[in-house]
């Protein structure tokens, strides 16, 4: 029996989104999504690691169609509109000195949004190899 929460994730779907391995070890379906999602969104690109380690498929899909690199492609598009947004606010408060206050904030933002795109980046690409790497060896797309 699986414990769930008031919106239907199960400890699985918590532990791919903060990226915890070691609740990682048994994969199956709930909701919408199986963890692999979750870690694919959040650019925990080693927890993908571990699932397609299990045999997850990195071409698995959901009941919509979409596969854990559709999921991160997405995250990584959303990162990098918010990262732009984030630099033009640095570059409007450096320029206006009332805005000046806010600055330290945004150049936070900016840092933390290119944080969330590298590992982003970093999994997509990883994700590609490994759909490569199964589509060189015949693999078959799973549907979860």
């Amino acid at each position: 029996m699986a414990i769930k929460d008031e919106d239907g994730s199960e400890i699985l779907h918590h532990a791919a989104k903060k990226g915890h391995a070691d609740q990682l070890v048994t994969m199956k379906q709930c909701h919408e999504k199986i963890p692999i999602y979750w870690a694919a969104e959040k650019g925990h690109h080693c927890y993908c690691k571990v699932m397609m380690e299990t045999g997850v498929s990195p071409r698995a899909q959901d009941i919509n169609g979409k596969s854990p690199i559709d999921t991160a492609q997405d995250a990584l598009e959303k990162a990098t509109g918010a990262l732009v947004e984030a630099t033009s606010a640095v570059k409007k408060a450096t320029e206006d000195k009332a805005a000046e206050p806010l600055l330290k904030r945004h150049q936070a933002s900016v840092a933390t949004t290119q944080a969330s795109s590298s590992k982003l980046q970093s999994t997509v690409a990883y994700l590609r190899q490994k759909i490569q790497t199964e589509e060189r060896a015949g693999g078959l797309i799973h549907h979860y």
